[in-house]
């Protein structure tokens, strides 16, 4: 039963997900914009996305770890002064939308 579940792990969820995922966030990489199956799967994709899946230094790593980290801040911030119609903060973080953020 483990084997089986190793198969379904490293080779079946990802390429599913590929085929059933919607659009890449950005047209020159193909990073995964939403319904990741885990946690750690979602975000070491991600990381080979934005390293185009090569080989890179301690340094490589480290600027795509901060793209990463400022993708995710911009997502955050637009869901919490509510510019965004693709992200929005879920119920129980909604005490922190700050309203009418451009008027300010």
């Amino acid at each position: 039963m483990e084997v089986r579940g190793d198969v379904m792990k490293t080779r079946m969820i990802p390429s599913v997900r590929g085929r059933a995922s919607p659009t890449p966030i950005t047209m020159d990489s193909n990073i995964p914009s939403h319904f990741p199956t885990n946690d750690a799967e979602c975000s070491n994709s991600r990381l080979k996305s934005v390293k185009k899946h090569t080989q890179s230094a301690f340094s490589g790593m480290k600027k795509a770890v901060r793209s990463l980290v400022d993708t995710e801040n911009d997502k955050c911030s637009q869901a919490v002064a509510g510019v965004s119609e693709d992200y929005e903060l879920r119920e129980e973080f909604e005490k922190f939308a700050v309203p009418d953020f451009l008027s300010r």
